[in-house]
């Protein structure tokens, strides 16, 4: 880009020469038609000394700056205009005139001679902005056409703005810098992208309050019912972009996207082409840590009741009916009941989610090893490995979960018991009524506590035990080294050893991971900074625990966080404790 803009400036030189050329013509002419026709003009002597200066600059052209002699041809522009125009008014008949703006003529040669002077032009920011200056001496013999070839001379042929060209003119802006091209940036390709086909992450985002940043608490999940070779994702292939050019017409050419690979979800493949990924079984869909899982289910059309018995399997269920009082389902993973849970048993190893509702007469036993989310909780017993989220209320149950949010509309914590290690979030805690209301943050360390101490005695049994068992397979094989072979008995004794080591691998493992995460626990249970948030009210008969400290609360309280601090509880304003975070 460099060498082309310095090729095209440099041509200035030619041009500054061809103009004396022509202004040294076309005096000469003028001169040569006052002595034909006998007509001298009280100026005459003053062109033929202007013709004179001409030759001068001619000869001057190789030993001068060439921003000098420009200089020096503009002013004698200046000078040698009104020369010509008083002239013309004392009767001289001069041929071949362009009118002016301003109703003045001047002859075409001089036109053309300023043409080839041409104006101030200064290429900048690599040749993406072209600017220009008229001199105000020759700024009558310029207009907007003039300029727009004067600049496609020079090499500027993109991104002329006529607009900033008809203002030098309309506003007499001569001397003034202005902008007068400008090139155009490449736009860069859009990465490819991948589409939430069943749109769970959408829907996810459109549902999650906004008030619950002040908690801190957890995103909502939503399950979806898919078929074998359903569409999960589709990919979208990236653009190319669209290419730019500087102001001299080089294409400047654009960066293409980014390509993106369709992630790898167990129990999906994707087609061929690789444009979209397909669930391989039919089961159910949903959101977890920001990544969709596909699990599959066994689908019981209708309710759990006579006609099904209890459910108990190792597969994900799908439940498209209620359950019913006094039935049970239990799976390894994950429950997705599309009407509601009565007074019935209903156990997860994954996540339980409830469409329809947990009315459970005060007998229901839900359970879950991740989440349970409901359209509400009513008269039920409810425990969760990581966290329980009800959208529409909490009435006269008891809850067990590491994290618990009640929000929606109706979301009220109203009775019964909530026990949770970090947070429990509620539009409403209790009810105009006074109905004690009991919010426990906390009370999970002793017994994790307890957990840890029974765990590590029995892992050193199992390690011990372990122990004495490889003590007597490396004497066994001592004597198997020494003898050569062992006698049967010594023989059938390796091999009892042998089989215990081998069955006593897989508890160990367990214990030790139980052990691991027990461990966890116990840390973040320590360091976790637990807080009840209410974000419309906290009424009287709502008590709340947090480590072991109790608030009674007597007067109605509106948006509230408790927490604690300096090891008491304090009652701030949400907007206010947010904003000190």
């Amino acid at each position: 880009m460099a060498t082309e803009t310095q090729q095209v400036l440099s041509s200035s030189g030619a041009g500054l020469e061809n103009a004396l050329r022509i202004l040294h013509e076309g005096i000469t002419a003028l001169i040569d038609q006052c002595e034909a026709s006998g007509q001298q003009p009280s100026l005459f002597e003053e062109l033929k000394k202007s013709n004179h200066f001409v030759n001068r600059l001619k000869e001057w052209g190789l030993k001068i700056p060439e921003s000098r002699l420009k200089d020096s041809i503009l002013c004698f522009l200046k000078h040698i205009v009104p020369l010509i125009q008083k002239m013309t008014a004392e009767g001289m008949t001069i041929p071949d005139q362009t009118a002016l703006r301003e109703g003045e003529s001047v002859p075409d040669f001089l036109l053309q001679a300023a043409m080839d002077v041409g104006i101030d032009l200064n290429v900048t920011n690599e040749n993406m902005a072209a600017v220009i200056r008229i001199p105000q001496q020759v700024f009558n013999l310029w207009n907007v056409d003039r300029v727009k070839e004067s600049l496609r001379r020079q090499g500027i042929t993109k991104g002329i703005l006529e607009s900033n060209l008809r203002r030098i003119f309309e506003e007499k802006l001569h001397g003034h810098t202005i902008l007068a091209a400008k090139g155009k940036d490449p736009v860069v390709g859009r990465n490819g992208r991948i589409e939430d086909s069943l749109k769970l992450f959408t829907r996810s985002k459109s549902n999650k309050s906004n008030s619950a940043r002040h908690c801190d608490l957890i995103d909502l999940n939503f399950f979806e019912c898919v078929k074998k070779g359903q569409v999960i994702l589709r990919k979208h292939p990236p653009d190319e972009g669209e290419n730019g050019w500087d102001v001299y017409g080089k294409e400047i050419p654009s960066i293409a996207g980014l390509n993106t690979e369709l992630p790898s979800i167990e129990n999906c493949a994707p087609r061929e082409d690789g444009s979209e990924l397909l669930s391989e079984v039919d089961g159910c869909a949903y959101v977890e840590d920001n990544r969709i899982v596909i699990t599959p289910a066994l689908t019981i059309n209708g309710n759990v009741d006579h006609s099904t018995g209890n459910i108990d399997t190792h597969l994900s269920v799908i439940v498209t009916g209620d359950v019913i009082s006094g039935f049970e389902v239990d799976s390894e993973m994950d429950i997705a009941v599309c009407g509601g849970i009565e007074a019935a048993k209903v156990k997860a190893g994954g996540t339980l989610f409830c469409q329809g509702g947990i009315d459970g007469k005060e007998e229901a036993q839900v359970t879950a090893g991740k989440n349970v989310e409901s359209q509400y909780i009513n008269l039920a017993n409810v425990t969760a490995g990581h966290s329980i989220v009800s959208q529409n209320g909490i009435v006269q149950s008891n809850l067990e979960a590491r994290r618990v949010l009640c929000e929606g509309s109706k979301g009220q914590i109203m009775g019964g018991k909530v026990s949770a290690w970090y947070d429990v979030y509620a539009r409403t805690i209790g009810s105009e009524m006074g109905v004690e209301t009991e919010i426990v943050l906390g009370e999970e360390l002793p017994s994790l506590r307890e957990k840890i101490r029974f765990l590590a005695s029995d892992l050193d049994g199992k390690l011990k035990q372990k122990g004495k068992l490889k003590k007597a397979q490396k004497a066994l094989f001592a004597q198997k080294t020494k003898l050569g072979t062992l006698p049967p008995p010594l023989q059938e004794k390796l091999k009892q050893v042998m089989d215990a080591l081998r069955k006593l691998e897989r508890p160990l493992k367990k214990l030790k991971e139980q052990y691991n995460q027990i461990e966890k626990d116990i840390e973040q249970s320590e360091t976790s900074i637990r807080k009840v948030c209410a974000e419309e009210t906290i009424y009287p008969g709502s008590i709340i625990r947090i480590a072991g400290k109790t608030l009674t609360v007597k007067k109605i309280l509106g948006p509230t966080i408790v927490y604690l601090k300096g090891g008491e509880l304090v009652t701030a304003p949400i907007e206010e404790n947010s904003d000190n975070e």
